[in-house]
């Protein structure tokens, strides 16, 4: 499980990707990463904000699992989906980050018990 000085830190580079990227100085470094890795860290570290809310948390995602995509990217976007999930279940709710891959192409989906968006606010987007 994550230490709270561990979230702090990435949610401080995350903004820090946030600021650069409204400045165009963000890098984008695609390489061969292992996606499985990249998920379950993210996951632990909303184990215990998850917990607190009486929220499951299950992983289906195992390696290999090999996209062409930048780490820090995908990290970041992982635990933004995973917070943001977290965030708006309910307690006592539940939450599945599945992963597989096919055709040289990964698949992340992160599915919550929350009520969602309303279709007439869908359409506004």
């Amino acid at each position: 499980m994550a230490q709270p000085a561990d979230s702090a830190f990435n949610l401080l580079n995350d903004l820090l990707d946030w600021s650069r990227s409204l400045n165009k100085n963000i890098s984008y470094e695609p390489e061969a990463v292992e996606i499985a890795p990249l998920i379950h860290k993210a996951t632990c570290m909303f184990e215990s904000l998850a917990l607190e809310k009486q929220i499951s948390l299950s992983v289906e995602a195992h390696t290999p699992l090999v996209a062409l995509a930048d780490a820090n990217h995908i990290s970041t976007i992982l635990r933004n989906l995973i917070s943001n999930a977290i965030k708006f279940t309910p307690q006592g709710g539940s939450i599945s980050i599945e992963a597989s891959g096919a055709n040289g192409k990964v698949n992340v989906s992160i599915t919550d018990s929350g009520v969602g968006i309303s279709p007439e606010k869908i359409k506004k987007y």
